[in-house]
């Protein structure tokens, strides 16, 4: 042993115990690439987006402890000097090298696979560049992964969006919490939401329940939601197709627990307006239709249950939902002549708009608000008053429906008329239903009215439904009461006016009268009678038709009599539903 002072150095025995050297580096750092190399995405993206920069630590660690393992053998080998230093005897050193080796692998593992990181403002900006490339590439496969990645970091993105809400006006809270904005705004985009809405659920789940508890009107959040559910009605593996409140799907689709969460909060919604604003409709199919009506449903649900009798108040989002109903009909272009099958897509969402006005009605009938008391609302805002607005126009588009005989007589008396009126024989919606039938009821007997003041094709249309399904003949009508149905009040009205009117409207305009008839009926004109034909069927061997007799026009010129002034608005004065006497439409 030679010494310098108290430094004492002696040389290393080449035969000396060897716990790590340079073959079991070698040995270690091949597995270790190999978990590198081929393990998940997701746990990638854990190291990617650590707040320490765990591949340069490794990088620099593996490299450090390499070249010091390699010289450890060298000078072992050449039997060098090296200094003794108390305990740090050749065998410690070595201990202490595979010992950082294995520190380096478990902080690796720790962070990709235990603890992974969580969004904050040191880690922000890695999860913005990762989340940006993803989205830039598009590759829907990766897409999801990331999503599946980022759902644990989903609440601190939207709490940090909050943040940044909240203190926008202030420069230096804003640009320490502007990341989680960000962030929100690159989930929110269409190619995003096209693939977590059927392969991320966790992502959706995390980020709305967080958006229950810290609701704001973020552009972020208003942008997801909106994308959201563009992208769960035109996505036919989204969760809006799964979760269908049958019990026979199993209790995982019936309880609809994702629609719930992101459609059930009515109020959050409505911090957001414009999320059922969905544009055109034009192209929807069928199943379209259907997923967008699942979503509304929870939104009259939730708005139902949140509904007070000393708490009425208006639903942005409800009155979205109904504006786009009401145009629905008229976009299904079931008018078109000839070729209406039974089961087409137009006529199997006139089914399924009537059958979301039947639950909706159930849904404001469990409510502890009774029919009339919606009368708190205003005309425009009262959801019953819409409810009717849109049967009326279901009932318009049906009257479209002219030939063949049978097609017109399936959509408009099976369909459109039977689900509305003969639905709900008891039940918690049926006082509301009822109130609906009033109301659409008076629509109708205002649209026929006002051919006497102003003739036009939607009058007829409606005319020509009512001749179509019997409201207008010879059949014995139960006297008006109290008891009696509102089907039973059109049929009386309208027969009357159309004994009285038709002949001079047939004279003051030919074609337009007889415009909303449809196959297997006509107007003869010389004996003054609307007939309608019953095809051959199973019980009778040829058509049948049945008569009805008109009064004749009045001499002279037709146009002195059309009538010019109109009954003062709001007429009768007892008119409790403050409906407007004038044409709706």
């Amino acid at each position: 042993m030679n010494c310098i002072g108290k430094l004492c150095f002696f040389p290393l025995d080449p035969n000396g115990p060897k716990i790590f050297g340079f073959a079991e580096y070698i040995a270690a750092l091949a597995l270790i690439v190999l978990a590198w190399t081929t393990v998940d995405y997701r746990y990638r993206f854990h190291v990617h987006t650590s707040s320490v920069d765990v591949r340069r630590l490794a990088f620099y660690s593996v490299a450090g402890i390499g070249t010091l393992t390699i010289l450890t053998d060298l000078w072992r080998a050449s039997g060098w000097l090296v200094p003794e230093i108390g305990f740090l005897t050749p065998a410690m050193w070595q201990a202490i090298l595979g010992a950082c080796f294995l520190a380096m692998f478990l902080f690796w593992t720790s962070t990709a696979f235990l603890v992974p990181p969580i969004f904050n403002r040191r880690n922000a900006e890695r999860f913005i560049e990762i989340i940006y490339k993803e989205v830039k590439q598009g590759d829907r496969s990766k897409i999801a992964q990331m999503a599946d990645a980022v759902a644990r970091s989903a609440p601190a993105i939207v709490q940090m969006s909050q943040q940044y809400q909240k203190n926008k006006d202030d420069r230096v809270l804003a640009k320490r919490f502007d990341a989680g904005g960000r962030a929100l705004e690159l989930l929110a985009d269409p190619r995003v939401c096209s693939v977590i809405v059927s392969s991320a659920p966790a992502l959706l789940d995390s980020i709305f329940e967080e958006l229950r508890r810290s609701p704001h009107e973020s552009r972020g959040a208003y942008t997801l939601v909106c994308n959201v559910l563009s992208a769960a009605i035109t996505e036919e593996a989204s969760f809006l197709y799964h979760e269908i409140a049958d019990w026979q799907l199993g209790p995982a689709a019936a309880s609809q627990p994702i629609t719930t969460l992101i459609f059930g909060n009515t109020e959050l919604l409505d911090r957001m307006q414009g999320v059922f604003r969905t544009g055109s409709t034009l192209n929807w199919k069928n199943t379209h239709w259907q997923a967008y009506l699942r979503a509304a449903s929870q939104v009259v649900s939730s708005y139902a249950e949140d509904v007070l009798p000393n708490r009425f108040r208006h639903s942005p989002t409800l009155q979205d939902i109904f504006n786009e109903l009401r145009d629905a009909p008229a976009m299904l272009g079931i008018g078109q002549p000839a070729g209406l099958e039974r089961n087409t897509d137009a006529v199997l969402t006139l089914r399924a708009l009537i059958n979301f006005i039947q639950q909706t009605c159930k849904s404001l009938g469990q409510t502890k608000i009774s029919a009339s008391d919606w009368s708190g609302l205003s005309q425009h805002l009262n959801p019953i008053q819409q409810i009717a607005e849109v049967a009326y126009k279901i009932l318009l588009a049906s009257s479209r429906v002219r030939t063949p005989i049978e097609t017109a007589w399936y959509v408009q008396h099976n369909i459109a008329w039977s689900g509305i009126f003969d639905s709900f024989t008891s039940g918690p919606g049926d006082e509301v239903m009822h109130e609906v039938r009033e109301r659409l009821v008076r629509m109708i007997w205002i649209s026929i009215r006002e051919l006497d003041y102003s003739p036009n094709y939607v009058g007829t249309q409606m005319l020509g439904l009512c001749v179509n399904l019997g409201l207008v003949g010879d059949r014995r009508i139960p006297s008006a009461s109290a008891n009696s149905s509102p089907q039973d009040a059109l049929a009386r009205i309208v027969t009357r006016w159309t004994r009285r009117r038709f002949a001079w409207l047939h004279k003051y305009h030919p074609s337009l009268a007889t415009a909303g008839f449809p196959d297997g009926v006509t107007y003869n004109k010389q004996k003054r009678s609307i007939s309608k034909e019953f095809s051959v069927s199973a019980f009778q061997a040829k058509p049948t038709f049945k008569l009805f007799q008109v009064e004749p026009a009045p001499r002279g010129d037709p146009e002195s009599h059309r009538k010019t002034t109109r009954p003062p608005t709001f007429s009768p004065a007892n008119n409790r539903r403050q409906i407007p006497d004038r044409p709706w439409f």
